[in-house]
C-alpha cells in the first residue's frame, strides 16, 4: 500500500516538472505601470502587498490553484475599472499585445459615452433656451402695448382689440356745459337684467347729443334698427326703428384735451341690447358699462361682469383705455361659439323670473 502511494506521488511530481512555465512567459511580456498601479506613496493599488512580494507570490515555485487565480484576476480587473472611473482620464502609455487593445477599447468606450453625455446636455440646454425665448416672444406679442400678431380670434387665449373686425367712428365730444353723470353712478350686475323689457339685436344708425330748451346737452340719443327680438314685454314691430336714450358719461382725458362720451354705441355696429322703458322712452338698461357687441365675423365682445357667460372657449381681449375712468378696458372678453346667444337669452329670462 505504501509502495502504491509512493508511486503515485512520484508520478505527480514528474508531471509537475514537465508542465510549461507559463507564469514566466506571462510576466516577461507585462510592463510595469507605476502611474496606474501605485498611489503617491508608492503603494500598489491592486494588492495590499508591495510589488516585490506580489512577483514572488506569482512565481512558478509557489503555484496557486486555478480557481484562486481566477478570483485574483477578476479582482484586479475590477480594481482597474474603479480606478479608471474615479480618476481623471489620462492618456495611456504604450502597452503590448492584448493588454494594449483592451486598454484602448475601454478608453474609446469611455470617451464616446462622455461625448454623448455632453451632446445630450448641450441639446437639452439649447431646447430649454429655445422654449424660454418662445415664451418671451409670446408674452411680448400678447402684451397690452404690442401690435404683434396674436392667435386667431375665437380661440381660447389672448386677442388684441385691433384684430377684431370692428369699424369704429370717432366718439361724440362732450361740451364743457353738458350735464354728465359719473361713471360710478351705477355698477353693473347680472341681477340688473331682471329689469329688461326688450331684448334685441340691433344696428346703430345714428348717435347724437340731445339738448334741452336752453341748448345744454343732457343725454345721448341713438337711433337703432331692430334686427331680431328675443324677448319683449309688449308688442314691438320687428324691423322697426327705435330711439334709445342714455346719460352722458364723460371719459376723463388729459388736461387740455377734448373729452368724449365713454362707452358710446358706434354707428354701423350691431349689439345685443337689453332695454327698459321709462316715460314712454326706451333707455339702455345699464349705460355705465360696455354693451355686448357683435363683430363683422359674428363674434361676441362682452365684459367680465357677465360671469355666467364665461366658458372654456372665452378669450381675453387686450385693448387701451378710453379714458382714465375706463374701468372695463382690461376686462373685455370674446366668444365666437354658437352657444353664446342662447346663453345670453337664457341668462336674461332666468333673471326675469
Amino acid at each position: 500500500m505504501n509502495n502504491k502511494r509512493t508511486l503515485e506521488q512520484d508520478y505527480k511530481n514528474l508531471k509537475r516538472l514537465e508542465t510549461p512555465d507559463l507564469w514566466s512567459r506571462i510576466e516577461k511580456d507585462l510592463n510595469e505601470r507605476p502611474d496606474r498601479r501605485q498611489n503617491a506613496s508608492g503603494q500598489d493599488l491592486l494588492s495590499p502587498n508591495p510589488p516585490a512580494r506580489r512577483r514572488h507570490a506569482l512565481s512558478p515555485t509557489s503555484r496557486i490553484p486555478r480557481p484562486a487565480a481566477s478570483r485574483i484576476a477578476a479582482a484586479a480587473a475590477a480594481g482597474v475599472i474603479l480606478i479608471t472611473a474615479a480618476a481623471p482620464w489620462k492618456k495611456p502609455g504604450p502597452l503590448s499585445g492584448h493588454s494594449a487593445s483592451r486598454e484602448n477599447a475601454v478608453i474609446t468606450a469611455e470617451t464616446t459615452m462622455a461625448s454623448a453625455d455632453r451632446d445630450a446636455e448641450g441639446q437639452a440646454g439649447q431646447a430649454q433656451e429655445t422654449m424660454a425665448f418662445q415664451e418671451e416672444d409670446q408674452a411680448a406679442a400678447f402684451g397690452p402695448s404690442s401690435q404683434a400678431e396674436t392667435p386667431p380670434a375665437g380661440r381660447p387665449g389672448v386677442v388684441s382689440y385691433s384684430q377684431l373686425s370692428l369699424t369704429d367712428h370717432a366718439p361724440l365730444t362732450v361740451p364743457a356745459q353738458a350735464r354728465t353723470m359719473p361713471e360710478d353712478a351705477q355698477y353693473f350686475s347680472q341681477d340688473m337684467l331682471k329689469g329688461t323689457e326688450l331684448l334685441c339685436q340691433a344696428t346703430v344708425i345714428e348717435a347724437r347729443l340731445e339738448t334741452d330748451q336752453d341748448g345744454v346737452p343732457w343725454a345721448v340719443s341713438y337711433q337703432i334698427l331692430l334686427d331680431q327680438i328675443y324677448y319683449s314685454q309688449d308688442y314691438v314691430d320687428a324691423s322697426s326703428y327705435l330711439t334709445v336714450t342714455a346719460p352722458i358719461i364723460e371719459a376723463q382725458s388729459d388736461p387740455g384735451a377734448q373729452s368724449h362720451v365713454l362707452y358710446q354705441l358706434q354707428p354701423g355696429a350691431s349689439y345685443l341690447l337689453p332695454l327698459t322703458r321709462r316715460d314712454q322712452n326706451w333707455h339702455l338698461l345699464c349705460a355705465f358699462a360696455p354693451q355686448v357687441r357683435i363683430t363683422a365675423d359674428g363674434e361676441y365682445l362682452f365684459h367680465s361682469g357677465y360671469t355666467t357667460l364665461v366658458n372654456h372657449q372665452t378669450a381675453i381681449v387686450i385693448g387701451s383705455q378710453e379714458g382714465a375712468n375706463d374701468y372695463y378696458y382690461d376686462k373685455m372678453l370674446l366668444r365666437d361659439d354658437d352657444g353664446f346667444l342662447g346663453d345670453f337669452i337664457a341668462l336674461t329670462k332666468t333673471s326675469l323670473q
